[in-house]
């Protein structure tokens, strides 16, 4: 799935889960840098586009850069963002811009290792485990319709839940009191 949106469907049914403890934007930033590799190799026209970045050895460096880079950039892409806002779609559409450590952190560790298991299952150039192994015992365990169709519903299913969430919590909080 090189540069694909296909990889924050299981991000946003992820999030559900871990909500405050995983930072999405850092996660879609990691999904960005990870494919930096294949899209470069496959604008030069190489014949395996999948090298060091989609191992998981590669990968946790891309890791640690998803999140030492990847927290300030999504900060400031969030500030940047609440700042665009018109007072009625703060009410609606302001996220706060803090990002927490561990929200960093699971970010992006779970955004390059997702992506890494995700691609192993359709990409036969992939050796995730290299250099300690070249198999990839993952490739074509289901049809590649099947991986895009569960990656969408985890997505359509991540991001009902996320704005049932958040409608059910604008509609119980408390209005603001002020003399």
């Amino acid at each position: 799935m090189p540069v694909t949106p296909f990889h924050l469907g299981p991000g946003a049914a992820i999030k559900v889960v871990f909500r405050k403890h995983l930072s999405f934007t850092v996660f879609t930033f990691t999904q960005v840098v990870i494919d930096l590799e294949p899209a470069t190799r496959l604008l030069r026209e190489d014949e395996v586009l999948h090298g060091i970045s989609h191992t998981y050895l590669g990968a946790t460096v891309v890791g640690f850069v998803g999140l030492f880079i990847g927290k300030p950039v999504c900060e400031f892409c969030l500030r940047l963002w609440n700042s665009s806002l018109s007072k009625r779609q703060q009410r609606w559409l302001y996220i706060p811009p803090s990002i927490s450590w561990v929200a960093a952190i699971t970010g992006a560790f779970v955004g390059v290792y997702s992506h890494i298991l995700l691609d192993s299952i359709m990409h036969a150039d992939m050796r995730p485990f290299a250099p300690l192994s070249a198999n990839n015992g993952l490739l074509y365990v289901i049809t590649i319709d099947e991986l895009y169709t569960a990656c969408l519903a985890l997505g359509l299913f991540g991001v009902t839940v996320l704005l049932i969430v958040a409608l059910w919590n604008k509609l119980w909080e408390k209005p603001d009191r002020k003399a």
